[in-house]
């Protein structure tokens, strides 16, 4: 009903099948406008599982098969994959990675670290992924663990911030409502993931 309304202000509007062929076609366009460069302020990053599907069908699950697997969040372990995720300071999605359920999280931060250059706010820290990311040209700053040296009150100011992202991904779970399930392609899904992010970053 609303492309009939709409048709006469945009004649050239494709029909939904046809929409759904243009987005596939596009996906890599999408998935590069989606990555953005932060080159000022700090950076946070967190990551959230996208289930593929209800767990009692996770031996039945085909469109994600190979890529898929069991992920551990911290109130359930669902079966699909996992979004990593980084905000820069003015709430935009700078950064982003698609990854198998079961990735680690360092290895996740690493990846999808690459080309952010300064300071960013993590959940938990370890002496490796530190390392790892100041040779990238990154300072980690996250909730040190027991062996290593306390945070500093500058770091503890800084990991006030966490919240940011928090809410960040809350809002864009709830805005976008990802349920990977109804998806019967990958590259549909991850085209719809990028225009979900370019949406999310234009401005309220």
């Amino acid at each position: 009903m609303a492309g009939a309304v709409l048709r006469e202000y945009f004649p050239a509007m494709p029909d939904y099948s046809n929409f759904l062929k243009q987005k596939k076609k596009h996906a890599k366009a999408f998935f590069s406008l989606a990555q953005r460069e932060e080159k000022s302020g700090f950076l946070l990053i967190d990551s959230t599982p996208l289930p593929a599907c209800e767990n009692i069908r996770a031996n039945r699950h085909r469109t994600f098969r190979g890529m898929a697997n069991w992920t551990h969040s911290s109130t359930k372990t669902p079966f699909g994959l996992r979004l990593h995720l980084v905000l820069a300071e003015k709430q935009k999605i700078t950064q982003f990675e698609i990854s198998s359920g079961n990735l680690h999280a360092a290895a996740g931060a690493k990846n999808v670290l690459k080309k952010c250059p300064g300071i960013v706010i993590g959940d938990k820290g370890s002496k490796p992924l530190k390392k790892q990311l100041q040779e990238q040209g990154l300072r980690l700053v996250a909730r040190h663990r027991k062996n290593m040296t306390p945070n500093t009150p500058i770091e503890k100011k800084l990991l006030r911030k966490r919240s940011l992202i928090e809410t960040a991904i809350g809002k864009f779970k709830a805005l976008f409502g990802f349920t990977l399930s109804k998806f019967r392609s990958q590259i549909s899904a991850f085209a719809s993931i990028s225009l979900a992010i370019l949406a999310f970053n234009i401005p309220s």
